[in-house]
C-alpha cells in the first residue's frame, strides 16, 4: 500500500473537458497541494449523502488550511463521474475517472465489490498530496467509515500541521 514519503503513481486518469479527456495529474501536483478523495462509487449511498458533501461544505475552509485543490477519484467513467459532480454542485472539486481502476490498484487502495456488481473499485480514503508525494493517508477499513477520510478529519489534519 502506498506510504506517507510515495509519491502518487503517474497513470491514466480521465476527466471530463469538452468530452472524456486524459487528466494529467502531474500537472496538477507540481508546486500544490492537493487532497486526493476516493470514493467506491458515484451516485452510492455513503459517497454521495455523507463523504463527498463534507468536501463540498469546507472547501473554502479547506482551501484556507493550503489546499489548492481537492480531487475527487472514482472508478467510474468520465460521463458518470461529471453527471455526478453537476448532481452534487461540487464545481470547487475536480472529479477525475480512474476507469479500469489501475491507479487506485497501483497504490493498494482498490477493494473487491465483484460480489455486489460493481467489480474493483477505489476503498474510500483521503490523502494530503504535496508537490507529488504523500503527506497523510486518511484510509477506511470499511468503506461505510468516515473516521479517517472525512472533509473533518482532513481538516484537523491540516490545522495541526
Amino acid at each position: 500500500m502506498i506510504a506517507v514519503g510515495d509519491r502518487l503513481p503517474d497513470l491514466p486518469l480521465m476527466h471530463f473537458d469538452q468530452g472524456p479527456a486524459a487528466f494529467d495529474l502531474p500537472s496538477h501536483l507540481a508546486g500544490s497541494t492537493i487532497i486526493l478523495i476516493g470514493v467506491p462509487g458515484a451516485f452510492t449511498p455513503t459517497c454521495s449523502e455523507r463523504h463527498l458533501p463534507g468536501f463540498i461544505a469546507l472547501a473554502d475552509k479547506l482551501k484556507q488550511a493550503g489546499v489548492d485543490e481537492i480531487i475527487c477519484l472514482s472508478v467510474n467513467d468520465p460521463h458518470v463521474m461529471r453527471a455526478w459532480s453537476k448532481s452534487m454542485n461540487g464545481e470547487d472539486l475536480t472529479f477525475v475517472s480512474d476507469w479500469d481502476a489501475s491507479f487506485v490498484r497501483a497504490m493498494g487502495l482498490e477493494v473487491d465489490r465483484h460480489s455486489q456488481g460493481m467489480g474493483w473499485r477505489a476503498g474510500r480514503f483521503a490523502l494530503v498530496v504535496r508537490d507529488g508525494v504523500v503527506v497523510h493517508i486518511g484510509k477506511e477499513e470499511e468503506t461505510k467509515d468516515l473516521t479517517f477520510s472525512s472533509a473533518e478529519a482532513i481538516l484537523q489534519v491540516l490545522q495541526q500541521a
